[in-house]
């Protein structure tokens, strides 16, 4: 992580935080996973918009969780195109693809005002010892990673924009009332039109389109970069 940030000075109990989780399924009460966050954990930030936590090639020593913000992975294609490889919300874990060969793939960019929990692989070692049922909630965190990745790949070559637009936005929804606890229906954009694009591969002019189309139909309201979801993802008519 670039050293020039500074820690976050206060500590919040955030219960959307995967480390957190982690905890309490292994038993541990809130003052131990406070008295834990504060020894295997630190908070950094802020990262400002377009700074990079860290880049393609950096060596890899730890896991992140996002603690408030946005946060994008990104590489450059063989044929020199910028792709997207996912969005990060509060509460999300991120850095995984840098465990294999101990160096990250990907770019990871702040795309607003955001800090990070990071727990290095040392730590987690020595938290793995003393509570070994936290090494297998890790590896279930990975594979559910790894399942969504693969799904991604094939609605990207399999669905229609409308589809893989509308299952972006269901998926923001469920992870924001999933992760940060929160009953609605809108999520805010924090990303542009052009990073949507770059991740489900389509244009910026595309996507305006699509959005429009599901709005027209009744799936969202569109508000700037608010959306407020109408109808069910299982609901979508694949003709509009």
């Amino acid at each position: 992580m670039t050293p020039k940030l500074r820690l976050v000075k206060h500590r919040h109990r955030c219960t959307h935080c995967l480390f957190r989780r982690f905890f309490v399924n292994v038993g541990l009460n809130c003052d131990e996973i406070d008295q834990t966050g504060q020894t295997t954990t630190t908070n950094i930030g802020p990262y400002h918009p377009g700074e990079y936590l860290y880049r393609a090639g950096d060596p890899c020593n730890a896991l992140y969780v996002v603690h408030a913000g946005t946060v994008k992975t990104e590489t450059v294609t063989y044929d020199g195109d910028l792709h997207i490889s996912g969005f990060y919300l509060a509460g999300d874990l991120f850095g995984a693809d840098g465990i294999h060969q101990r160096r990250f793939a990907t770019d990871a960019m702040a795309i607003e005002k955001t800090w990070v929990c990071e727990l290095t692989f040392d730590n987690w070692a020595t938290l793995a010892n003393d509570y070994p049922d936290l090494q297998s909630q890790l590896i279930s965190e990975l594979g559910r990673v790894i399942a969504n990745k693969e799904h991604e790949a094939l609605s990207t070559h399999h669905h229609l924009l409308t589809q893989r637009l509308m299952g972006f936005l269901a998926d923001l929804l469920y992870r924001v009332r999933e992760r940060q606890g929160l009953q609605t229906n809108e999520i805010e954009l924090t990303m542009t039109k052009t990073d949507i694009a770059r991740y489900l591969g389509a244009t910026p002019e595309s996507i305006s389109r699509t959005l429009a189309k599901l709005e027209k139909a009744g799936y969202i309201v569109n508000t700037k970069r608010r959306i407020r979801i109408l109808k069910d993802y299982s609901s979508l008519d694949v003709a509009i």
